[in-house]
């Protein structure tokens, strides 16, 4: 994709790690990811991305929001 190209990724990290109000939060590029789907990732279809072990499964260790806060905070995302 565009935003990939050497020369838009280098402005977007030097963005994204900057000090200070010029900062870029990374949600506002990529947006939230609230699942890894293999099959889109990889763009095949296999029985195992379908198989989930306990590393696999995110339903109970999931980021809650004071911690999402608390990261947006702490990065200087958000006052």
């Amino acid at each position: 994709p565009e935003w990939a190209q050497r020369h838009n990724l280098h402005r977007a990290l030097e963005r994204q790690f900057a000090d200070g109000p010029n900062r870029l939060d990374p949600d506002k590029i990529f947006g939230e990811v609230l699942t890894c789907n293999l099959e889109e990732i990889f763009d095949k279809k296999k029985s195992r991305y379908q198989r989930r072990t306990s590393s696999g499964n995110w339903t109970k260790d999931h980021v809650t929001i004071a911690e999402k806060l608390t990261y947006k905070r702490t990065m200087g995302y958000q006052k």
